[in-house]
């Protein structure tokens, strides 16, 4: 909205003109000046939980000589981690965000399965530390503060003992809310893939699918 400055008006011979006919903007209110600061992209950094404390396998075996199929789960401590994400969230209206989560090393401690009626077990030896590092993608959808996505993943995973792993494509859904102006929370489901081999002597396991499902719980801050 303009105001005008008062005109001042002068004789110049027969003729009668105006001097300081100058535009003037209103200045912004405080609500629009934190509007125009507040950018809709940004950079966070998260510290996690992960629920999640099974992995189910599926595959092949050879079982004195013959090749059977087998189904197994392995059970694990919950684990924690950080994450960095790059976010384009505008206050209403749909954005994306991409993200690099570590998760430090989670404890296997025991799995049990099945091969054509024949029992799997192991106890990996007193159990084994597996890191993951989690290449990940998401659309999302805000209201305000609150937030809902989904997305893929890829993980990348390394194991002390035993599992031979590679990432396959996974997924996520989730929501997000914020508590102040650079601290939020979100709540996420997530389903990591992998396949690859398991040593369990003088069994060794192909995989051809593992899912580790579980619930992820993030405190988030942006930068």
């Amino acid at each position: 909205v303009r105001s005008l400055r008062p005109m001042h008006w002068r004789m110049a011979g027969n003729t009668l003109t105006n001097e300081g006919y100058l535009p003037r903007m209103r200045a912004q209110s405080p609500t629009q000046e934190r509007r125009r600061r507040s950018a809709p992209s940004n950079w966070t950094i998260s510290g996690f939980y992960n629920l999640a404390k099974e992995t189910s396998y599926e595959g092949s075996t050879a079982i004195q000589g013959a090749s059977q199929s087998y189904t197994a789960t392995e059970t694990s401590a919950p684990g924690i981690g950080v994450a960095g994400a790059y976010v384009y969230r505008p206050p209403r209206g749909f954005g994306f965000s991409s993200q690099m989560s570590f998760e430090y090393g989670r404890t296997a401690t025991a799995l049990n399965g099945d091969a054509s009626g024949r029992s799997l077990t192991s106890d990996y030896g007193g159990g084994y530390n597996t890191h993951i590092l989690t290449g990940a993608g998401n659309a999302s959808y805000s209201i305000n503060r609150f937030s809902i996505y989904g997305g893929v993943n890829f993980p990348y995973l390394s194991s002390s003992d035993g599992a031979h792993l590679t990432g396959l494509p996974g997924y996520q859904v989730g929501a997000g809310a914020g508590i102040t102006r650079n601290l939020g929370m979100h709540l996420e489901y997530r389903v990591i893939r992998m396949k690859g081999t398991l040593d369990m002597p003088p069994t060794r396991l192909e995989v051809e699918e593992a899912r580790m499902p579980g619930f992820i719980l993030s405190v988030d801050y942006s930068l």
